[in-house]
């Protein structure tokens, strides 16, 4: 696009003027340059014409004036003493340039943001992931207004090519970075390995969980803030999970407990150390940028910049705020999990216990009812076919409800019939006694001496010992 334009036209005398008029956009001005007919040769206007208006200085004649003016969209390019006929090409020129004006304005505020950037990446002597999402973002921003065509071609090929110039530098910066990364990676990598491989062996050897579980959670701290190249940290994590699995597993009871509160407590927790790692470098690298804008506005000589400077600083000091107040909820939630897990591994120590007393218990009756059904089994030779009746209904007897007690007129009655001659102590073991004889004392006592053990009713045994019977 054109920045000067040549036409004739007539000054307020009428008579005619060959006029130069040249845009400022950096001012937002015109120059109108003005030469009467007289002085105009044929050689000077085709100089104007052909060179001039494609840029090439010229010496104009003597007789010539100069008039300057602001550009503005309510008003023509020329004042009101000077005429044209070829007002289509002054309103096409007046709108083009009002553009030009424009788009100057923006590419400066472009350029500005771009010279800060530049400066910054000037200064690197090693390749910075922030510095290189930072120009990433500046060039989004300008290929957008590229695609609106709100900047002209001239203004977005002066920014493309300082910006491809630090795009170049950052790459070599960070080829550079890449073989260092690659050399100390894989020195960090066996540190990190020969560690691991300690605390494996220290596993495999049944040595104390606590303490190797803190020294491993240490050590994946230690990991997450150490630099390395993709494949070597994602190996490294597949070995500190296996570590970590195998030490939870040993303390709190294999695949099982695997979902179990305790399980879960404890990846919470290990999700919200990572996440609390990962902002705090979050909020790290925002207090460096702080730092670096700071620096420029107390280094900066530009009223502009500075301005433009702070507000950057105000958006990031928010984003700190914002991040320190989620770290310091984060921190919050940790102690609350922390007393939650001991509070939850207490309880499912207590549970383990009582499970365990309460199997010791099941396998002790087991046992017994196995005694009790060999004992029978070794007696049922000497009892006759009468006496296993009357067990029977003994224990028929046994395990049926209790009877209420009778009225007084029924007590009356009761009393009045001959008592029968069978002596009975009010205990079970009297009933079964009385009813089956001599022969059942030795079973009897087995029984009794069994329930003793077991801290049980008697009653619970002969049943055991009817069901056994009826098997």
């Amino acid at each position: 696009m054109k920045d000067k334009l040549v036409i004739w036209g007539e000054n307020e005398k009428d008579e005619k003027v060959m006029m130069g008029i040249h845009l400022l956009p950096d001012s937002n001005k015109i120059e109108i340059f003005i030469f009467p007919e007289a002085i105009v040769t044929e050689t000077f206007e085709k100089a104007m014409m052909n060179e001039w208006r494609k840029g090439t200085e010229l010496d104009f004649p003597e007789d010539h004036s100069k008039i300057e003016r602001e550009l503005s969209a309510s008003e023509s390019l020329l004042p009101d003493n000077l005429k044209t006929k070829e007002t289509d090409l002054i309103n096409r020129a007046k709108s083009e340039w009002l553009f030009v004006v424009l788009s100057q304005k923006l590419s400066q505020e472009f350029r500005n943001e771009l010279d800060g950037l530049k400066e910054k990446i000037d200064h690197l002597s090693e390749y910075n992931a922030g510095a290189w999402n930072e120009l990433k973002d500046f060039w989004g921003k300008v290929q957008k207004q590229m695609k609106e065509k709100t900047l002209i071609w001239q203004h977005t090929k002066e920014l493309k090519d300082t910006t491809n110039g630090l795009f170049d530098k950052m790459k070599e910066l960070r080829t550079r970075l890449e073989g260092e990364l690659q050399e100390k990676s894989v020195v960090y990598k066996a540190e990190f390995t020969e560690a691991l491989n300690d605390i494996q062996q220290k596993i495999n050897n049944d040595a104390r969980l606590k303490p190797l579980f803190d020294d491993l959670k240490n050590l994946q701290k230690k990991f997450w803030d150490t630099k390395f190249i993709s494949k070597h940290r994602n190996e490294l994590k597949k070995h500190f999970d296996k570590a970590f699995k195998e030490i939870k597993e040993k303390r709190f009871g294999g695949e099982s407990t695997g979902a179990g509160p305790v399980e879960r407590l404890i990846k919470r927790l290990d999700g919200l150390d990572n996440a609390i790692h990962r902002m705090e470098s979050s909020i790290r690298r925002d207090k460096k940028e702080l730092e670096f804008q700071q620096h420029r506005i107390d280094t900066t000589d530009g009223q502009l910049e500075a301005q433009i400077r702070q507000a950057k600083i105000n958006v990031v000091q928010e984003r700190v705020n914002s991040k320190t107040h989620k770290l310091e909820d984060m921190l919050k939630t940790k102690v609350e999990l922390e007393d939650r897990l001991q509070k939850t591994k207490e309880r499912a120590a207590k549970q383990a216990e009582e499970a365990q007393r309460k199997a010791e218990l099941a396998k002790a009756k087991n046992a017994a009812k196995e005694k009790i059904a060999a004992q029978i089994k070794e007696k049922d030779a000497s009892i006759s076919d009468e006496e296993a009746q009357k067990l029977e209904q003994a224990a028929k007897e046994l395990t049926q409800p209790k009877k209420e007690a009778p009225k007084a007129e029924e007590t009356k009655a009761e009393e009045a019939k001959p008592k029968e001659e069978t002596k009975s102590d009010g205990s079970i073991l009297g009933a079964v006694s009385g009813m089956v004889g001599d022969a059942m004392e030795d079973i009897v006592d087995s029984v009794k001496a069994v329930a003793e053990v077991l801290e049980d009713k008697v009653e619970d045994f002969i049943a055991d010992m009817k069901s056994d019977e009826e098997e």
